[in-house]
């Protein structure tokens, strides 16, 4: 094989692009992401909301409002559980496997303002399912850990925009929800917390919670100068054994 060959194959192979939409992937751990570019950081864990869809027809999906202080891709976003017993399924056991390897979606939105449930000109960037860990996600075993939602496709968002993610359950089971840790109204200048709570006789709306904003951190796709790096690496290497194999 010529070099020239090896270069054309390697710049190919790192061009490929799958079209084929990629589920969220749902990950829990004791510590942050290392890539964290933006975080309201948890200044305690003594007040939750929780995110719910539960059989007597009460659903509440929740929200984050934030504004972007850089651009970046978004790669995955991370919230902190409740560190009680409760952090999944209210604590029960029929909750807690009604919540293991359920589906969710997760929905981007860009926003005119910092208020996306006043703004008149809300726009959907992106809307990605994904299913929670199917075992051992367990109050017992999960409360207080991150939990991180790593999007199948990654968002990317511009400084000085306001965005906001939202979770919702499409589907409902006994007790099935999470408890998120929220802190006072750390970002209100910037971004809100958010329920929207729906049942069958009382169709709702999202509302800001005004005194709080939810734990989170988002993370950042590495830089292209990383891959750039790691693809030099690899193309070296095989030069190296091409140099090899000849002498």
């Amino acid at each position: 094989m010529k070099i020239p060959h090896l270069l054309l194959l390697l710049s190919a192979t790192l061009l490929t692009v799958t079209t084929t939409p990629a589920a969220v992937v749902v990950t829990t751990s004791t510590s942050l992401p290392s890539d964290v570019v933006f975080s309201n950081v948890a200044t305690s864990t003594n007040t939750t909301i929780s995110w719910y869809n539960t059989v007597n027809s009460t659903e509440r999906e929740i929200a984050q409002s934030f504004q972007a202080t850089s651009s970046f891709t978004l790669d995955s976003i991370t919230m902190l559980l409740n560190d009680s017993g409760s952090a999944v399924g209210n604590g029960s056991g029929t909750g807690t496997t009604n919540t293991q390897g359920a589906t969710f979606t997760v929905t981007i939105y860009s926003s005119t303002t910092n208020r996306f449930d006043l703004s008149s000109t809300i726009q959907m960037v992106s809307s990605q399912t994904g299913t929670l860990p199917t075992t051992g996600f367990t109050g017992a075993n999960v409360r207080g850990n991150y939990i991180t939602f790593d999007l199948g496709s990654n968002v990317a968002l511009t400084s000085g925009l306001y965005y906001a993610f939202a979770f919702s359950f499409p589907t409902a089971a006994t007790d099935r929800s999470l408890q998120f840790v929220v802190n006072g109204n750390t970002l209100s200048t910037t971004g809100y917390a958010y329920t929207f709570t729906n049942s069958a006789s009382s169709p709702g709306s999202w509302t800001a919670n005004g005194g709080n904003d939810y734990a989170f951190y988002l993370s950042a796709v590495p830089e292209p100068g990383a891959f750039a790096l790691a693809g030099l690496g690899m193309l070296l290497l095989l030069i190296r054994r091409r140099r090899s194999m000849v002498h």
